[in-house]
């Protein structure tokens, strides 16, 4: 009952939001001023377009305009009105569709974001300008999150033919080609971005992520490097070169990055997790321990209780890895769990609740040799001789050994 290897490297996830910096002269010194500054600009800009609208209310534009205004002062609902606004007043407004879209985006609304920039495609198929062509990238990145891989490559490809040199559709590519497990592809178009942006962070790491899912281990530690020299709080780096460290067998290096990880974001489950697996190899059994409590507190997952549960049977704690395995089973019952809650209960003396464990596995799975071998011990113990030879039997049939087992 050993715990397994930290999983692969992912890729970041997706990030359908390219928005254009905007340029402010430097009016003070101190952020907060600056952002105060701004603040109160952006609050003139909306008292004058409401004046316009008021004397105007048929300008589609400025309804746009402040839309836009509300957008950039986090208010939502107001921009979403505005942009409706906007487009009832000129059904071809297509950059009002797009900024509709990327506030439904920011809202979660994924069908609606999808619409909306579809409707905006739809107007202008061929537009070179950057409303155009991030409305493609950014369907491309929510097709991509729900599957549609096939249809999120058309939507990036599009983006390059119109913005050739668009190192986020290159990016956003690379992670709908790593989906499908092209990984030359991937690291292709990967490296096709960080030619464009020499400090693009989450390039550099998917690239990383890809590599190392080609054995390049190597080549995905110097990626992850760079990612982090580029954003030296790039949470996601250092947790993909934690892994890269761990498959490598490098655990000291592996608990450095995992540590690293979760000082930047403590509530990251996976590298908690992961960073447990290699105290576990380590020796360090209770720092495994209390990664896996923290872990489980964060995030109640039914793979974290079984972990734990593992560990707490090395540990000789069989009571704390009963209570695990029943926590699992409560989420996602299964015939693996059962037979090692049986197990647990068998080596403690409780074979009436062992032959009940190795019974439900055998529901769940009635093909497990494991179970009707361990139930047949159980039986034994009970002097349940017939049903133990029974057991036995078909533990051994299952195996291909056709010669009957004799009961102890």
């Amino acid at each position: 009952m050993s715990s397994d290897q930290p999983p692969a490297s992912q890729p970041s996830k997706i990030d359908p939001k390219f928005f254009k910096s905007l340029q402010f002269d430097q009016v003070a010194a101190n952020p907060d001023e600056i952002e105060q500054y701004v603040i109160s600009k952006l609050c003139e800009a909306l008292a004058q377009l409401t004046a316009i609208i008021s004397d105007h209310p048929d300008q589609a534009k400025a309804f746009y305009q402040r839309g836009v205004v509300h957008s950039a002062l986090g208010n939502s609902g107001s921009a979403l009105q505005n942009f409706s606004q906007a487009i009832e007043l000129d059904p071809a407004y297509s950059q009002a569709y797009c900024s509709r879209g990327m506030e439904q985006l920011g809202l979660k609304d994924a069908a609606g974001a999808i619409a909306d920039f579809t409707c905006a495609l739809d107007l202008e198929p061929a537009g070179r300008s950057a409303y155009i062509v991030n409305a493609y990238v950014n369907r491309g990145a929510l097709q991509a999150r729900s599957g549609r891989l096939e249809m999120a490559l058309q939507d990036f490809s599009q983006a390059l033919q119109l913005k050739p040199d668009f190192a986020p559709a290159y990016y956003n590519r690379g992670n709908a080609f790593y989906l499908m497990q092209q990984y030359a592809a991937a690291i292709a178009d990967y490296s096709r971005a960080i030619a464009i942006n020499a400090s693009y962070a989450t390039a550099y790491c998917n690239r990383g992520a890809a590599l190392a899912a080609t054995g390049e281990r190597n080549a995905a530690l110097a990626d992850y490097a760079a990612a982090i020299a580029a954003d030296p709080d790039y949470a996601e780096a250092y947790f993909n070169r934690g892994n890269s460290f761990a498959t490598m067998g490098e655990w000291q290096q592996a608990v450095a990055d995992y540590s690293q990880t979760l000082a930047l974001q403590p509530n990251f489950v996976e590298a908690l997790c992961n960073r447990a697996k290699v105290w576990q190899n380590l020796g360090e059994f209770q720092a495994a321990l209390q990664d896996y409590d923290a872990a489980i507190a964060l995030q109640p997952q039914a793979s974290l209780y079984g972990h734990r549960a593992m560990l707490q049977y090395e540990l000789g704690n069989p009571a704390a890895a009963i209570a695990d395995l029943s926590q699992l089973l409560q989420l996602a019952p299964n015939a693996d769990a059962y037979n090692n809650r049986g197990v647990i209960r068998a080596e403690a003396g409780d074979y009436q609740g062992a032959v009940a464990d190795y019974t439900a596995a055998l529901q769940l799975d009635p093909d497990c040799a494991d179970a009707y071998r361990n139930r047949g011990n159980a039986k034994a113990e009970l002097n349940d001789q017939t049903g133990a030879a029974a057991d036995w039997d078909l533990a051994a049939a299952l195996e291909g050994n056709s010669s009957p087992t004799t009961a102890l």
